[in-house]
């Protein structure tokens, strides 16, 4: 026996954000959105989302979206930058160059040598770098995760985990 038809059709909230998201920005959202997770709340499901370029999220880009109980967007809230240039996700430096270029530029600081993984962070120009995330440490202790760039070793970004500060912004 076949299932109703309300149950074939049910609400998907990946998909309702995806096509909510791409409509907003005025993109393609299966190329240009990263869906990240939902969680459903009190006031209803939120959907977390981001910019998007060669299949991975652009980190400090974000769309959230909130559906009611009738899967009615309630509140949309976003930040993306859109690109006039996406850095080839082939790093050219070695993450060894990368965190010695980290601890060149950033004196006092030292790589953790914690798990390292890639990302693309964008400047405010529109330029996707394409970036080693490293997590980096003070003589206090206090972490920070750094952005250093696959190609040259330049800091496109630096964050104080404890407190959340973007020291260099882009």
């Amino acid at each position: 026996m076949a299932a109703p038809v309300e149950a074939r059709a049910a609400w998907d909230v990946k998909s309702a954000a995806l096509a909510y998201v791409g409509k907003e920005w005025n993109v393609t959202p299966l190329y240009d959105v990263y869906f990240d997770s939902a969680v459903q709340g009190a006031n209803g499901t939120y959907a977390f989302l981001r910019q998007k370029t060669n299949d991975l999220p652009v980190d400090n880009t974000f769309a959230t979206v909130v559906f009611d109980a009738n899967h009615n967007v309630q509140q949309f809230k976003s930040y993306r930058v859109p690109a006039t240039y996406v850095e080839v996700n082939m790093p050219t430096i070695s993450i060894q160059d990368a965190a010695n270029a980290g601890e060149a530029a950033l004196s006092g600081l030292t790589w953790t040598s914690e798990p390292e993984n890639y990302g693309y962070i964008a400047r405010s120009d529109g330029h996707i770098a394409f970036a080693y995330i490293l997590h980096l440490k003070d003589s206090q202790g206090t972490v920070y995760v750094a952005y250093v760039n696959t190609r040259d070793g330049t800091i496109e970004s630096l964050t104080n985990t404890q407190t959340g500060v973007n020291i260099v912004p882009h």
